[in-house]
């Protein structure tokens, strides 16, 4: 029997146990100090997209036989997997349902250019309607958002 408090209690899908998890990750991470903000969750994100372009760069170098430093495609999937990891825990932030959202986009995008690929989606799953978790912004008036996703201040 596991007693690990991030074990998961029933069968999940990978999105929902990730959440879970990352999310307990780092209230222990950061349990001295207040939970980080969208910003630096958006800021962690593009720093680590930042090095999954450089993991790129030097596989494209290395298929081109250039000198310089090299990468594997190990490195790359370790950097890929930092971003899924970071991308998440901004969704989370402000109360998007990764999977969801992005289901609702790749259908939009094969409805906009006349495919008929579709991913499922929840009937009941809005993706973008909430906007503004506690503490967004710390000098700034609280807003919230219509239903369309806009941000109303």
């Amino acid at each position: 029997m596991n007693d690990t408090p991030t074990a998961a209690p029933m069968r999940e899908d990978f999105l929902t146990q990730l959440r879970r998890v990352a999310a307990d990750r780092m209230a222990t991470w950061c349990s001295e100090t207040e939970l980080p903000c969208g910003l630096f969750h958006a800021t962690e994100l593009g720093g680590e997209v930042g090095e999954v372009l450089n993991v790129v760069k030097k596989l494209h170098r290395e298929a081109q036989s250039w000198r310089g430093s090299r990468a594997t495609v190990a490195d790359l999937a370790e950097e890929i997997g930092d971003v899924v990891v970071c991308l998440d825990k901004l969704a989370a932030y402000y109360g998007i349902d990764l999977a969801q959202a992005t289901a609702a986009k790749f259908n939009a995008t094969s409805e906009k250019v006349g495919l008929p690929h579709r991913l499922p989606t929840e009937q009941s799953a809005k993706g973008f309607n909430r906007f503004d978790p506690p503490g967004l912004w710390e000098s700034e008036p609280r807003s919230g958002a219509n239903d369309a996703g806009k941000v109303i201040r």
